[in-house]
């Protein structure tokens, strides 16, 4: 009977004399002091990393001896260190799918060749299951490479660093002075049309210089650069090129700044676009800088250099903790815990291999799993909002291959596994246990339902005071927060010219009643003109003097007088129709709340209990109800303290009027606190949770589909 050391397939392999293909370079690395060696072929850039005891088998393997042969003489040097051998069929499979290792042409050993070519085919099909960064190779840039190498190697120098270095200190200095106006309002800027498209023009270029500092900073090295092309990053043509030549460079450090190449010189075109900004007038040249330091400043340092998304960063954070492979062994680790403490199988390996990449792994694997779930849904949400039958196609591929495609993996590994001989029963148990408590997490349990939104307090409109005139506050009658009657004296307004125009008003007034009462002896003809002309006159004064008057602004009502902005309330010039303050009964003021459309209904119809915590006082929950829904509001909103622009979670559109308007629909509803608000909290930020019950994660999750569908097909 075969032991797990013996493979059953051994038969078919034993008799091939193995030898790596030609012009192959292997380069020795040091990670964590164990020792790794890279097989690479220069001319396809295909590579492999293997450990030091494969490394031992790589090099027996001349086309003289044969398999067995040099199965058996690991077994006696390498003692307990020897590989099994499946998995020395394994390395021989994966060698040879790469290109990198051929047999002596006898038979291909039956199924090896094929694995071999399955796992071929495998790698060119992974270029497209991932929709969102298809990858389209070009042509060989190694020659050009070469000629531009002149130019780009003072980039590489002592000096050149030192001049980058004073590039970005200047570039940081110049946003720290021009942060306000930088980051002003920039999610409604990003988002304007305008922006958008000189964005996606703007993009590429970035990218072709990013990709430029991988292809020279592999040459600086010695390395070459086999493949140029254009990946369709979220369906927008951006270049690449294929810098794996580093993999195979002995410098830690080297492999480093080649991998982190793209992101320096990004952030080099942001300070220096930063530079630019700061001196230019309005317009498109300063609109390009603006995109450029977003791409290059934020796109950079939240996705292309972050570690958990399998970009540069990754790579960088690789090598800086000397963890080859980080992705794939973290994944192979959760794995092996799997099978080794919920499967029971002690023959099951663990990918750790030196001390301290066990906790890397296990944190890496859920973090960059969370992460990657997390951008997809978010990027699905943006192309289905433009694009709905290519977002919801989209949202279809990333379920699949997030979630379908490791379980069925997982399923047929289990099941058919020869590493769960003898343990399978446990194994069938524990996967079946588990996908009945996920199922039933997900679809039955209840767990609390909740909206969280933000309001501000509301004051109705016949409470609020406005300047019936134009003029300056002269004097402020009224103390704030004081209890006023209707027809109580407010506030003084003042204009320099309103007494001279009345008065002159006034005499012209006099002048026509007495041009008029001459008139009264002369023809009819001028009464009638005199008497027109002094009843104009006579108005012009009249409304001269009401608005006189009415600089003297009383209250209209009962009520609590708010004054906002108190302290400098004298002086301020006021325009006619301006809000001066309000005058409220603390017992009507409610919060409004505004919340995105598909909220709406579960609101309406499952608001069980309502509590609300003012901005100034968090620590304090009051309950509240709804009173009503506001009607009709379409995409205008209460405040601009909801909006990004005052630190809310809705975009402001730039294109429309004065009165602030959201990008996408929203619904508004007014909370009345059971306890009155104190009157000088209206237009203070208010957090809302409205309960609707328990539900299970399931029945949400279908809900919001629905609501995805409902909009386009009625569902």
């Amino acid at each position: 009977m075969a032991t797990s050391f013996e493979s059953q397939n051994w038969y078919r392999a034993a008799h091939l004399r193995p030898a790596l293909a030609r012009r192959i370079e292997i380069s020795r690395q040091t990670f964590r002091g164990q020792v790794w060696y890279v097989i690479r072929n220069p001319m396809t850039g295909k590579f492999a990393r293997i450990t030091e005891s494969a490394h031992w088998l790589v090099a027996q393997m001349d086309g003289t001896r044969k398999l067995g042969e040099i199965w058996d003489a690991a077994c006696a040097e390498l003692g307990d260190m020897a590989p099994a051998q499946d998995e020395l069929l394994a390395l021989m499979t994966q060698l040879s799918g790469l290109g990198l290792l051929h047999t002596d042409g006898v038979p291909d050993a039956d199924g090896m060749s094929d694995r071999a070519g399955r796992m071929r085919r495998r790698m060119q099909v992974m270029r497209f299951l991932n929709p969102l960064a298809l990858r389209f190779p070009l042509f060989d840039p190694n020659r050009i490479l070469d000629g531009l190498w002149p130019f780009a190697r003072p980039f590489f120098t002592i000096f050149g660093a030192l001049a980058y270095v004073a590039l970005l200190v200047a570039g940081t200095v110049s946003a720290g002075r021009h942060w306000d106006a930088l980051t002003g309002n920039i999610i409604d800027r990003v988002l304007a049309m305008e922006s958008l498209m000189l964005l996606v023009l703007v993009y590429p270029l970035v990218k072709l210089l990013h990709e430029l500092g991988h292809g020279f900073a592999v040459k600086k090295w010695g390395g070459e650069v086999r493949e140029v092309g254009v990946m369709m990053l979220v369906f927008i043509p951006v270049p690449y090129v294929d810098a794996s030549a580093s993999t195979a460079f002995p410098g830690k450090w080297q492999r480093i700044l080649v991998s982190a190449a793209g992101i320096l010189v990004e952030l080099g075109l942001a300070a220096g676009a930063m530079l630019l900004w700061a001196e230019m007038e309005d317009g498109l040249a300063r609109a390009a800088c603006f995109n450029v330091m977003l791409i290059g400043g934020v796109s950079t340092l939240l996705f292309n250099g972050n570690p958990l998304l399998r970009f540069d960063g990754y790579f960088v954070a690789s090598d800086l903790l000397e963890i080859p492979n980080l992705g794939t062994r973290s994944n192979r680790y959760i794995g092996y815990l799997i099978q080794r403490y919920l499967f029971g199988n002690t023959r099951a390996k663990t990918p750790v291999r030196a001390p301290g990449e066990r906790g890397w792994f296990f944190v890496y694997a859920i973090a960059a799993f969370a992460y990657r779930l997390l951008i997809s849904l978010t990027i699905v949400m943006i192309v289905a909002t433009r694009f709905f039958i290519l977002g919801a196609l989209l949202a279809i591929w990333s379920v699949t291959l997030i979630f379908v495609v490791p379980t069925l993996k997982h399923l047929r590994f289990v099941a058919t596994s020869p590493a769960l001989r003898g343990i399978r029963h446990r194994a069938v148990t524990v996967t079946g246990l588990a996908l009945v408590l996920i199922v039933g997490l997900l679809g039955f349990l209840p767990v609390p339902y909740r909206t969280v939104a933000q309001g501000v307090v509301y004051a109705p409109y016949e409470a609020t005071v406005h300047a019936t005139e134009p003029g300056i506050v002269a004097t402020l009658h009224a103390a704030p927060n004081a209890l006023l009657e209707p027809g109580r004296p407010i506030l003084t307004l003042t204009d320099p010219f309103a007494d001279s125009r009345l008065d002159t008003a006034r005499a012209e007034a006099r002048k026509y009643q007495l041009r008029y009462e001459q008139a009264l002896s002369e023809s009819a003809y001028d009464i009638r003109l005199w008497r027109a002309q002094a009843l104009r006159a006579e108005q012009e004064s009249d409304q001269l003097q009401a608005r006189a008057e009415a600089m003297v602004l009383t209250a209209p009502r009962r009520g609590v007088f708010v004054l906002p902005e108190a302290s400098d309330i004298e002086g301020r010039f006021l325009m006619r129709g301006d809000v001066v303050g309000y005058l409220v009964d603390p017992g009507e003021l409610v919060v409004r709340v505004a919340v995105h459309q598909e909220s709406a209904d579960l609101i309406r119809s499952r608001a069980k209990a309502v509590s609300l915590r003012t901005a100034d006082r968090l620590e304090d929950a009051r309950p509240g109800h709804i009173v009503r829904e506001v009607p009709n509001v379409g995409q205008r909103i209460a405040s601009r303290t909801l909006t990004t622009e005052g630190g809310g979670p809705f975009a402001l559109d730039p294109e429309r009027g004065p009165e602030p308007h959201t990008l996408e629909p929203i619904m508004q509803f007014d909370v009345a606190p059971d306890t009155p608000l104190d009157a000088a909290a209206i237009g203070m930020r208010v957090h809302v949770r409205i309960d609707h019950g328990d539900e299970p994660i399931a029945l949400r999750i279908a809900r919001r589909v629905r609501q995805v569908f409902l909009s386009r097909f009625n569902v």
